[in-house]
């Protein structure tokens, strides 16, 4: 069991990085549609209605309690969703832990990864 990789550690520093950065608004907004957006970050939810796991656009990223939380919007071609701070922020909004829930673990923890860097503040 040796072989088996340990996420453990780039967990840790992502949740790091998102806590150091999210400020006392709460949270790191990673809309792709922004003046100057940084690379789409993508993350894969289990869907019931569709019995698989569909890719979604991150719009929004946040640690609570040394838990990684996402936001996730459809990837459509015909409308762009576009999140003001007050969605964000929310009680209405879907928050889902990356790593306890439908969110599928280990894309979606490498797609913030490689990209949160250019929406930190």
């Amino acid at each position: 069991m040796n072989n088996i990789p340990n996420l453990d550690p780039l967990y840790e520093e992502v949740v790091a990085y998102v806590k150091e950065h999210q400020g006392e608004k709460g949270y790191i907004d990673c809309q792709p549609f922004q003046e100057e957006p940084g690379d789409a970050i993508y993350g894969i939810i289990y869907e019931d209605c569709e019995s698989r796991g569909v890719e979604k656009y991150v719009y929004g990223v946040r640690v609570v309690d040394d838990d990684l939380q996402v936001v996730l919007e459809d990837i459509c071609l015909t409308w762009r969703t576009v999140y003001a701070p007050e969605d964000f922020t929310s009680e209405e909004t879907d928050w889902y832990s990356v790593r306890w829930g439908d969110v599928y673990f280990v894309p979606t923890l490498f797609n913030i990864a490689e990209c949160i860097e250019e929406y930190g503040e």
